[in-house]
């Protein structure tokens, strides 16, 4: 089986001249770009990136969101964000299944994420500048 842009090109090579004619009229589809953000989602065990999930995974967070938004809950506008955010990734990573992405995540440039997954690395929550435990100062001594 050829891949798939050589098999276009041998049926492009096979059409008629008319059809040529009409196909050149159109314009060719624009290749969605890779975003440039990640996107972070939360979970119990702590946060995964889409960028390392596999098209199944985006799936599974998009039905997630989808069902909040039909259910209308407390959570309903976020996930309407969340699952337009998952649209895009879900593009990108049909377009893409194996590819390695690149991009911001958070405060660091140029990050190259994890290959895609369906199980994918969970990163611990950050403490958002606060913490649950007491702080400790150089000497060791709780402050």
């Amino acid at each position: 089986m050829l891949p798939a842009p050589m098999a276009l090109a041998a049926l492009y090579d096979c059409l008629d001249p008319d059809t040529v004619d009409a196909l050149k009229k159109y314009e060719a589809p624009k290749v969605p770009r890779q975003p440039r953000f990640d996107y972070a989602l939360y979970g119990s065990s702590g946060i995964s990136f889409a960028s390392e999930c596999d098209l199944a995974q985006l799936d599974w967070h998009m039905a997630r969101a989808q069902k909040s938004v039909a259910d209308g809950g407390q959570w309903a506008e976020r996930d309407k964000k969340k699952l337009e955010k998952l649209k895009e990734w879900r593009i990108w990573r049909l377009l893409n299944p194996s590819a390695l992405w690149v991009g911001k995540r958070g405060d660091e440039e140029n990050t190259i994420a994890a290959p895609p997954s369906n199980r994918p690395r969970q990163y611990p929550r950050p403490n958002n500048g606060g913490s649950s435990r007491e702080q400790q100062n150089d000497e060791g001594d709780f402050a």
